[in-house]
């Protein structure tokens, strides 16, 4: 899917861009080469309304690939693990989980660095990940 409107300034490089649907980030974007941003998403039929916008809340660089945040195991049958990587310390986070047709299946607060349990039908998953300072997605596969 493209996304064309009018712009009045190309997409800044090393910038990361939050994609939301209907108000929900669903994904981030970063500019090409060419100054073009590019990202997949899902829409579901009927009025949805995409908006792209600087995303403020990215602290590190987009070209470090850096993570903070790990899932595991993956895939997992019911309980994950929400680990962060930058610090042991118990950090208090807003979880949401959307369907890989970008539908919100559910949202939690869980804690950093413990288990996690979300009752999910088996399936293929984003889970979004949110501290209030940095916001990370992560692919997640329910087995069972």
């Amino acid at each position: 899917m493209a996304l064309y409107g009018n712009t009045t300034q190309l997409p800044k490089r090393n910038i990361t861009y939050a994609v939301k649907v209907n108000g929900i980030i669903v994904g981030t974007a970063a500019p090409d080469t060419n100054g073009v941003l590019k990202t997949n998403i899902t829409l579901q039929a009927g009025s949805t309304t995409v908006e792209i916008t600087q995303d403020r809340t990215h602290i590190a660089p987009i070209t470090t690939g850096s993570k903070t945040y790990q899932i595991y195991p993956n895939p997992a049958s019911t309980d994950f693990f929400i680990s962060d990587v930058s610090s042991k310390a118990e950090k208090t986070v807003q979880l949401t989980v959307f369907s890989t047709n970008g539908i919100k299946i559910a949202s939690t607060i869980a804690t950093t660095n413990r288990w996690c349990h979300i009752e999910l039908p088996a399936g293929s998953y984003t889970i979004s990940i949110d501290d209030g300072i940095s916001h990370e997605t992560r692919q997640l596969i329910i087995a069972r």
